[in-house]
């Protein structure tokens, strides 16, 4: 499964952030540390991320669609700031 992720990985990283943000987690303060491994994998082709957006890909990383209510302690432009 890793080496899919090397064929595309901004695909990888826009499909795994639409399941990851779905995910009910028992702490939502725990949103991005747990999302914080897929980035780790991630990082050698999509750089550094800020909020779980890489930061190279920043523009494109914001255009997610927002559902549900916000969740508290997280800026409003990353999806790990909604509740799905």
């Amino acid at each position: 499964a890793i080496k899919s992720l090397d064929s595309d990985p901004e695909f990888s990283y826009a499909v795994l952030v639409s399941y990851y943000a779905r995910r009910e987690l028992s702490h939502q303060s725990d949103a991005l540390a747990a999302f914080a491994g897929i980035l780790r994998v991630l990082q050698p082709a999509l750089g550094p991320a800020l909020s779980g957006l890489p930061i190279g890909l920043f523009d494109w990383a914001l255009l997610f669609l927002a559902y549900g209510q916000p969740r508290h302690g997280f800026p409003s432009y990353t999806w790990a700031g909604w509740l799905s």
